[in-house]
Formats: structure tokens, sequence, C-alpha cells
């Protein structure tokens, strides 16, 4: 119900007037002028007014903020109207009072909302009015299931019994929905086959992230798998690469592009290689022939292959369209970084007290050149493919790998089809390939995923039996039902009541999240909930924002404590992984426009929910779900 304004919320709202007025002469943005004021008072006495937005600028008495790398933001999220606040910035301690904190909402340079502590303002045809502030429903800890035992989790139904049951030797493609369980599946027959042999096949178990890679292993110590190794594919392939190969760099790269991580899993790359593959003369005085455990390939190969721009634009030429043109001149700077010797090396004649930095870092440290004497991820299976191209056409052997007699690869299709090759070497004459994959969670456009008959055919196992899992037991039915229908291809029908909370801004999205959380960590200490961001910098940027007012996680690169607790991470991380609670904080029209990968990156976000999910937009809703006006929307699950 809207009321007329009390005298005090009178005089906040002229006030807020005036500070609009003033923003926009200082060159706010008409459309958005800022989206929080905050009025402190000093422990010395002075009073500021600070308005949050996404830009910094100020003039006496008056300061404008980027509230996402501000200090004095941790005040505007993490303390209420009257409280006392103490923080440390730079080296000084701040301390003082909040006097007055709003978030505010703008149209056409028009202040249209003012939310306080107590009501929220808003302009009407009649005038401001007044109404109770909204209560977002917290996040519902009686919405849970009870969670499966650890005997539970690894119980098998009949159609997953057959997929374990296989005979030794049958390669099998296990298919099926987020939580149909194939990771449970894969590790079971992996379990099986291993008693079959008493323990002595050698067993791996290879995953794309680091999180999957820490849960994968758990499971194979709760299935008392001992000996059995888990890898990262990345690791993977260092390691075999490493085995092959004595000169290789042992430093990896942290400065590859997108489009040099692309080139490089590029299929249009393997033609390149086999030119490559011929072109080049045997070593001076050798035999492969008769010296078959030497690889065929070196290091120096790849200075050839990147440096060779007439290569390069081979390989973008047959891609037809899928890499940027530049992807050559990106790939041929990088590669001459990487082949340069490291600072330390190059200035190795200077005595060591000109060569110290003040900071103890290297001397290629924040520079360009840091990737100097190092290798990209992708670059082992392109050298381990040379190798193997090359000893095809001489009639030699190629370099010899590390074999397994079960290997276990999960999340198939986000690996690129000569990584896929190198996985399919690694497994044993005799030995099991079991595959697992939804080709509807393929997140990684760089892996260049062309189907599950040309990813079989990669790994060597054309002949796979294929078995797909049709019941999923993760995730809530409203959740599961809405997840099939986001599998359908794009423009077809989505909605079904599973609403977004549409909020004028990402600051709107990060108090409101500090608001639920603190609640919903209050009342149900023991669950685990999982912020999922569709990119990575995007998860780090509201981590920052959410740790002023809650204790939360940054879970990248793997780094998940699989523990109770508020943990912010993005999409390409969470496949495989499962939490009570998700939400999705940026559940927008321009992150999730209505299109394949959209779809896919929004199905694998919302199945890892175990009880609910809540969606969060800053701005205009996505259309994959049922919008709903600036209020308040309940979870779904």
């Amino acid at each position: 119900m809207k009321t007329a304004l009390s005298p005090a919320q009178q005089l906040r709202l002229e006030s807020q007037l005036a500070l609009a007025d003033r923003a926009l002469a200082l060159g706010a943005p008409r459309d958005a002028p800022y989206a929080a004021h905050l009025r402190i008072r000093s422990a010395a006495g002075r009073t500021t007014e600070l308005l949050f937005g996404d830009r910094t600028r100020s003039v006496p008495g008056l300061a404008l903020l980027d509230w996402r790398t501000a200090p004095l933001a941790e005040v505007l999220l993490g303390f209420e109207e009257g409280e006392e606040y103490e923080l440390e910035v730079a080296g000084r301690t701040l301390e003082g009072l909040v006097l007055e904190r709003n978030l505010v909402a703008f149209e056409r340079s028009e202040l249209v909302s003012i939310a306080t502590a107590d009501a929220t303002l808003r302009r009407t045809p009649c005038g401001w009015r007044a109404a109770a502030p909204p209560s977002p429903p917290p996040l519902d800890a009686s919405r849970s299931r009870p969670r499966p035992t650890a005997t539970e989790a690894l119980a098998l139904d009949a159609e997953q019994r057959r997929a374990v049951e296989l005979p030794p030797g049958r390669a099998v493609l296990v298919l099926g929905e987020a939580g149909a369980g194939k990771t449970v599946v894969a590790l079971r027959r992996l379990a099986r086959l291993r008693t079959s042999t008493r323990g002595r096949a050698a067993g791996a178990v290879v995953v794309p992230t680091e999180g999957l890679r820490a849960l994968a292993a758990s499971l194979v110590e709760r299935l008392g798998l001992s000996g059995v190794e888990t890898w990262t594919y990345d690791g993977f392939a260092a390691m075999q690469a490493r085995r092959a190969f004595p000169d290789i760099p042992r430093r990896a790269s942290g400065g590859a592009s997108g489009a040099v991580v692309r080139l490089k899993r590029h299929p249009a790359l393997r033609a390149a290689l086999a030119r490559l593959a011929l072109r080049l003369p045997a070593l001076p005085g050798e035999d492969e022939r008769r010296r078959p455990s030497r690889a065929l390939a070196r290091w120096d190969d790849l200075h050839a292959l990147y440096g060779d721009r007439e290569l390069l634009e081979e390989v973008i030429a047959r891609a037809g369209g899928e890499l940027p043109g530049h992807a050559a001149d990106e790939v041929r700077a990088h590669s001459r970084i990487q082949f340069d010797p490291p600072a330390e090396e190059a200035f190795a004649h200077v005595i060591p007290e000109a060569r110290r930095t003040v900071d103890g870092r290297p001397l290629d440290a924040g520079t360009p050149e840091e990737d100097a004497a190092t290798v990209d991820a992708e670059d082992h299976a392109v050298l381990l493919e040379l190798d193997r191209l090359r000893a095809a056409a001489r009639g030699g052997r190629a370099a010899t790998l590390r074999r397994y007699g079960v290997v276990v690869l999960d999340e198939a299709q986000e690996l690129a089809p000569l990584e896929l090759a190198l996985v399919g070497r690694s497994v044993s004459r005799d030995g099991t390939l079991v595959v697992a994959g939804d080709a509807a969670q393929q997140v990684d456009a760089a892996a260049a995923f062309g189907g599950w008959d040309a990813a079989l055919s990669e790994l060597g196992a054309a002949d796979a039996d294929r078995i797909v899992l049709g019941a999923s037991y993760r995730c809530p039915p409203e959740v599961t039902a809405w997840a099939r229908r986001l599998r359908a291809s794009p423009g077809s029908p989505v909605r079904a009541g599973f609403p977004v909370q549409a909020l004028p801004s990402s600051l709107h999205v990060a108090a409101a999240l500090v608001e639920r959380l603190r609640a919903h960590t209050a009342s149900d200490p023991g669950a685990s909930v999982a912020v999922i961001c569709r990119t990575a910098d995007g998860a780090a940027e509201l981590a920052r924002a959410l740790s002023f007012g809650l204790d939360v996680a940054l879970a990248l690169s793997g780094r998940f404590t699989f523990r109770p607790g508020v943990q912010v991470t993005c999409v390409e991380e969470v496949k495989g992984l499962e939490f009570d609670d998700v939400i999705v904080p940026d559940a927008s029209a321009d992150v999730y426009p209505d299109t394949e990968p959209a779809r896919r990156a929004l199905y694998v976000a919302i199945t890892r929910a175990l009880r609910q999910v809540l969606l969060l937009s800053p701005g205009a809703p996505t259309p994959l779900a049922a919008p709903r006006s600036r209020r308040a929307a309940a979870p779904v699950g």
C-alpha cells in the first residue's frame, strides 16, 4: 500500500533531488547518474556526501565514486544507517558514522525510486508516494530435500547398472542430462573393471576442470580405488608431453589471448601439422626407425609452426570463418615471446645486484615478456600430434605415452579434437575407455565440439556402446523441467513461471545479495550456496563487492571448498558439481540472450541446484525465464 510522504521522507526526497541535479552537473551519465547515496560523518566530525555509480568524479563536498573499486563501497554494502564503521584503507584507519544510505533508480535522467531501510519512495503519476520496502523472501531452507547419504549417492538404477556391467574392453559413451549420474556411472565402471583385474589395470580419470577433478578424487577414494590417478586434462597432457619431450618448458604461460587458444585447439591446425611433418628434415645422422623410443618432434618445431605466417593463414582459411583474421599475428607475437630467454637468463652477465628488483619479483614480471620460456596448455597435444604425424609419414614410431588399462574421460564435450585423440592414445591395447558427457552442457567455444560421432572417432572408439541415462536425480522437478526446455533450440518457448527479479543496476544486485545471503546463512548455516556468474571476470568483481558485507569465497581455477558457505564462481567452473542453492546474479538479456551458447550456459548454472534457484538481473531480464517487474521474485525449486 502506498501512502503520502511523512515530513522526514519529504526532507529525504528533497535532498535526493538536489543531489541528482548536482550529479548531473558533475558529468554523471544522464540515463543513470548513480545508483546509491551515502552520507557519512567522520570521526573528526566532517560530513561527506558520497554517490556510487560506474565512474569516479568529485567536486567540493560531493564525490561520485565507482562502486566496483572505491574502498568506501565497503561502508555502503557492509553497514546500515546509524551504524559506526571502521576500515583500513592504504594503511590508514577510517572511522565514522553512517548518517544516511539510499539505493536509487533513474529513468530518462529523472529520479524515480529511493530505497531506504524502512521505506521505498516512488514517483507515481500522482506524485511521490511511500511504500514498505520490498522484503524479498530469503532462500528457503524448508525447500530442502534430504541430502543423499554416501551410499545412496553411489547407488545405481537398472539403466546405470547396464553401463557399468558391460564386458571389459568395450568402450562406452554414457550420455545424460545434468544430474543423471554420469560421473558416478563412469567411476563405478572403473571400479568394476579394476576389480576384475584385481587392481592390476592402471586407471586414470581425466576431466576438464580442477573443481571436478577434486570431486572425482573424493569419489575415487570413497569407492576404495587406490592407485587410480585423477587429472585435469591440462595436467594429464603436460605429463604425457614431458615424458616424450624433455626439453619442453615447465612453466605455463599466462598471457595467451583467446584467439591464440582457439587457433591452437582448432581442428584446422592438423593440416598445417601434416605439412610441417613432411617439410622438416630429420636431424642429421639420425635414423628414427632404428631409434623408435626417441621422439620425432622437438619443442623447437613449434617455433617453426607458430612463426610461419603462411601456415597460420592456411589454418585460418581452413577454419571457414571460425577463427578471427588477427589470430595469426597474435600467435606469432605470443610465440616470439615464448621462445625468447627470460630476462634473468638474457642478463646473466650483469652483476646480481643490478638484476635485483625492488619487489623481489622476476625482471619480466608484469610485462608482456613474462611469458618467455613458457608453454601453453594447448601446445602439449599439438606437439604430440606432430610427432605422431611425422612417425606415420616416415615409418617410425611415435613417442611412447603412459598407457592405462582403464581411462575415464568425463565432460568430454569440452575437449578439442587433438586433445581427445591424445586421451584415446593413452588407453592400452587391451584397455577400456569410459566416456561421459552431455552436448547440452558444452560451454567452451574453443573446444570446437563437432558432435559425439566425431568425438568418438578422435578417441579411437567409433564403435563404442552408447547408453543414455533417462532419469535426473539432482534437481527439484521444476528446475529439471525448465532445464529440459532450455535444451531445445533457440527461439523455442522456455517461460514457465520461473521469475527473474529485475533490479536497476549491478550495484542493486550486490546489495540485494548481501541482504538475502546474510539472512540465509544465519538461518541455515549448513547450506552450500553457489553464486554463478556467466564469466570469471564477473565472478571476481562480484565476489569483491559481496565480501564487503559477507563472508564469501571466490571459487575460480577449481578452488572450491566443498563445505557449507557462499562461493562465487562462473559457469565454466561448475560442470559436474552440485550445491544446495544456486543464485544466478546476471540473468539479464545482455548476458543470457536467446542463443544456443547462452541456453547451454544457463542450463549448466541452474542444474547445479539440489533444492532451489534464484535469478537476479541488473536491468532487462533474460528472455529465457519469465520476467517479473522490479519486485521480489520467489526462488525456483
